[in-house]
């Protein structure tokens, strides 16, 4: 959740390790609580059995997305509000990497969204 401040270590964390020019610099943005990035790495520190369990990470839209087609993937601009998302290059950034995420981003044109025979 949005409100869920815990994660502030975690914020400072990344913006020391990659400095806070280079952070706005890659994502866009500062490394806000609420985002994707930060959360994982408490998730990481904080619940290491539950961390350990986790294949892929996704927005509730894209859970939706995954259950009617199948496919794990993103839009870049919810991407964009993860921390996780290098935006002027629309890859994934070293970081997300490291922070064990494994969701797909697609460009907001891309064909994704086919659906699924269980869909």
């Amino acid at each position: 959740m949005w409100n869920d401040q815990r994660t502030q270590a975690q914020c400072d964390q990344i913006t020391e390790a990659i400095g806070p020019i280079e952070v706005i610099r890659i994502t866009g943005s500062r490394v806000l609580t609420g985002f994707t990035a930060p959360k994982l790495l408490w998730v990481r520190r904080s619940e290491p059995g539950v961390y350990r369990r986790i294949a892929h990470v996704l927005l509730p839209k894209d859970y939706v997305r995954f259950r009617l087609t199948g496919e794990y993937a993103t839009d870049t601009s919810d991407a964009s509000g993860t921390s996780l998302l290098d935006v002027g290059a629309r890859v994934v950034n070293e970081g997300r990497q490291q922070a064990g995420d494994k969701t797909g981003v697609a460009s907001r044109n891309s064909t994704r969204g086919q659906k699924s025979p269980e869909g």
